[in-house]
């Protein structure tokens, strides 16, 4: 109760990021600040001149700009450099942040998860999409939450951020209490559970612009380290009431952080299947029984009349010692 109490004080405020002054400086008018980036690493392609650079003034002193004691004051969240997660969680101060590029975050991820996730208990991360994104394109939103990091500069709402965090005005969701807990094994949690999806038909899906569809149904669920995905058979020239009668299963080690996509894709001989339709949610949010699920485009939009028709049960199963590492 007290972090969604601590939640609610945050709502309709403004932090401000930025430098900030030492505490020793807070009396004065103003003073010196680094100039130093606080991200952890950039890109390959704007790395190269960034090293170019650095390498030309390696023998000069480093950077300062003057800042305001006035506008140092505003700032809440305090801009730092990464230097490590070793190094950082004896040093850095709670309202000290970094920011990381995708591949920075990612590579963290991957190669110390547990650590990671433990610096994101205790500090703020912020990510963004990679330099080469120019097409607006967004980075998987999964791995970042599942390390615990807390905010994103993702571009739109996609289908998965949508799943994560709800509707754009809200995009706020509450940690999983066993994220923040020193001693996972203190905290009470989901039990895993073996899931069971039986897709069973389609009505009215869009049609590409040909006006013929051979629809078939792929299903993925996103989990803390495996990602499982099965499709249906396609079906021939009808996307107005496609039956498929298709039964997949799933083991979810840890419910709390796994999220099921379905998508419905056009089969195309010599070219990519075409995304017709999607929707994705939270695993824990699925119930048993017989449900129609709303699809939407691929932009996200409502489509009204589009659905599928399946069929949910779920069964206890036991947890993993490989998912008792990685996610508690």
């Amino acid at each position: 109760m007290l972090r969604i109490a601590l939640t609610e004080k945050l709502k309709n405020k403004i932090l401000v990021k930025g430098k900030k002054l030492p505490a020793f400086d807070s009396t004065t008018q103003g003073g010196d600040v680094s100039d130093e980036d606080e991200a952890g690493d950039m890109e390959d392609v704007e790395r190269r001149e960034v090293q170019k650079q650095l390498k030309e003034n390696k023998e000069k002193k480093a950077k300062t700009i003057k800042l305001a004691k006035e506008f140092s004051d505003t700032v809440y969240l305090s801009s730092k450099h990464f230097n490590g997660i070793e190094e950082e969680m004896g040093a850095r101060k709670p309202f000290e942040m970094s920011s990381f590029t995708e591949s920075k975050a990612l590579d963290l991820a991957k190669k110390s998860g547990q650590e990671f996730a433990r610096y994101n208990s205790l500090f703020l991360s912020r990510m963004y999409p990679a330099g080469w994104r120019t097409n607006s394109s967004n980075y998987d939103p999964i791995p970042m939450w599942n390390v615990g990091a807390q905010i994103d500069r993702r571009r739109g709402n996609g289908c998965l951020q949508r799943a994560l965090f709800g509707k754009w005005k809200l995009r706020l969701r509450l940690k999983p209490d066993f994220m923040l807990a020193e001693n996972n094994n203190s905290v009470k949690r989901e039990q895993p559970f073996h899931l069971t999806v039986l897709i069973i038909s389609g009505q009215q899906l869009p049609t590409s612009s040909s006006d013929v569809t051979d629809p078939y149904v792929k299903v993925t669920m996103y989990g803390t380290d495996v990602t499982i995905e099965h499709k249906t058979e396609v079906v021939k020239n009808n996307g107005f009431n496609p039956v498929w009668k298709c039964q997949m299963s799933f083991d979810v080690q840890v419910p709390e952080l796994s999220v099921m996509r379905f998508e419905v894709r056009d089969r195309d001989v010599g070219s990519k299947d075409d995304l017709q339709a999607q929707y994705s949610l939270p695993v824990m949010c699925m119930q048993e029984g017989y449900h129609h699920v709303m699809l939407r485009s691929p932009e996200g939009n409502e489509l009204s009349s589009s659905t599928l028709f399946v069929h949910v049960s779920k069964t206890r199963a036991k947890r993993t010692s490989m998912e008792d590492e990685n996610g508690g």
